[in-house]
């Protein structure tokens, strides 16, 4: 369970790095500094696939949780602003990023918590 618990911590902290990431991702690309902004959201993709490998195994033990689905949303917004940078729509990419990857992120961060504070603190 110790070990449980340390991959819990780390998965929260990071994530909250995850989020602060895709904030100043947001702010960077809107004032058109598109290549930075390529190079930290492949750090945010590879900081969320971690966590999602990293709490995978502990999820099924779990009753009652939505991560899974919160995931699912999180990687469908990641895609469409894959396929946006690919297309270089890049107005496309903002209205993503505001409308699908932030709300989806929050959902998904607030079910991280949800499911996993109660453990670390008992």
């Amino acid at each position: 369970m110790d070990n449980d618990c340390e991959v819990i911590r780390q998965s929260l902290d990071l994530s909250n790095t995850i989020g602060e990431g895709i904030q100043y991702i947001k702010l960077r690309f809107e004032a058109g500094h598109f290549e930075e902004t390529l190079t930290l959201f492949q750090d945010v993709i590879e900081a969320l696939l971690s966590i999602q490998k990293a709490v995978q195994p502990l999820v099924s033990n779990l009753s009652s949780n939505q991560l899974e689905y919160c995931s699912d949303n999180i990687n469908n917004a990641l895609k469409g602003i894959i396929t946006a940078f690919e297309e270089g729509n890049r107005s496309m990419i903002s209205g993503i990023i505001e409308q699908s990857l932030l709300p989806a992120y929050y959902k998904w961060q607030e079910e991280l918590e949800r499911c996993f504070v109660p453990h670390i603190a008992s």
